[in-house]
Order: C-alpha cells, then sequence, then structure tokens
C-alpha cells in the first residue's frame, strides 16, 4: 500500500494494488488498465500520463482521480 498526494487539488490518496481510495472516501477500482469509480468515471493511461475521460482532466496539468473544480 502506497499513500500519494496531488498537489494539483490537495487531495490525498490510499493505493492498493486494486483499488485507489481519495481521502473522502471516493474509491476507484482497477480494470485491466483502467480505473473505475461507482458513478462510472474513468481514468487511463496515455503514454505516461494518467486522463480522466469524463472531466478531461491529466495527470500534467490536474488530479484526474478528483473533482472538475
Amino acid at each position: 500500500m502506497k499513500w500519494l498526494l496531488n498537489l494539483f487539488s490537495g487531495n490525498s490518496y490510499t493505493q492498493t494494488a486494486s483499488t485507489i481510495t481519495r481521502d473522502d472516501g471516493k474509491t476507484y477500482y482497477k480494470s485491466g488498465d483502467l480505473w473505475i469509480d461507482d458513478e462510472s468515471n474513468i481514468v487511463q493511461y496515455m503514454g505516461d500520463e494518467l486522463y480522466n475521460q469524463n472531466t478531461g482532466v491529466g495527470s500534467s496539468f490536474g488530479d484526474p482521480f478528483g473533482d472538475k473544480q
């Protein structure tokens, strides 16, 4: 298990092999190379970057697991 902090949003995350859980309890589950939450938000790797398909936020300029501001 590892702990992560996103500098763009200030959210902290706990990651295991199959889940990523945000500090407020929102959880993403790993399915192949995708991370999917219970609201069908999908985060996937595109090159070296994580990209949220629903919000358009990439890890190079935001928090793909965070809510769009």
